[in-house]
This record gives C-alpha cells, structure tokens and sequence, in this order.
C-alpha cells in the first residue's frame, strides 16, 4: 500500500511539473497558427483587389471572429468626386 502511495505521488509531482509546460506549447501553437493565418490574409488582400477591381479593406466581425474582405465605406467627398 505505501508503494502505491509513492508511486501515486511521483506521478502527481510529474504531472505538476509537465502540465504547465503542455499549456504554454499549446498556447505557442495557437498564436502560431494565428499569426501565420492573419499573414496569409494579408498578403491575398492586393489579388482580392485587383480580382474585384475595386479597393478593399480587412475587417474583424464580431460575429464569428474571422478576417474578411470587404469594400471600404463611400465617404462623403468620395460621392461628389465621382
């Protein structure tokens, strides 16, 4: 019965030791793939443009969190010029 008390112990100072160490690679790896995934986006922003022929702009919605393309909003001095 001790043994299994020792052994339940050590593996409970392993886990102390090692979780720590899962989460922070994992929050690495989530910051990589979001990093990667925003430069992706911006370096498709100019082919969108010219593919729509028109200028474009990178929002954030709110509604699902991702990148989007969209066509930025006609000011005022923008209507008149044209």
């Amino acid at each position: 019965m001790v043994e299994l008390l020792i052994a339940v112990v050590i593996m409970l100072v392993v886990s102390a030791i090692a979780v720590p160490n899962v989460i922070q690679t994992t929050q690495i790896f989530r910051l990589n793939t979001a990093t990667t995934s925003l430069q992706n986006t911006v370096e498709v922003a100019p082919f969108t443009a010219i593919r729509r022929n028109t200028q474009i702009e990178l929002r954030r919605t709110t509604w699902n969190g991702q990148l989007r393309f969209s066509r930025p909003p006609v000011s005022a001095s923008r209507r008149h010029a044209d």
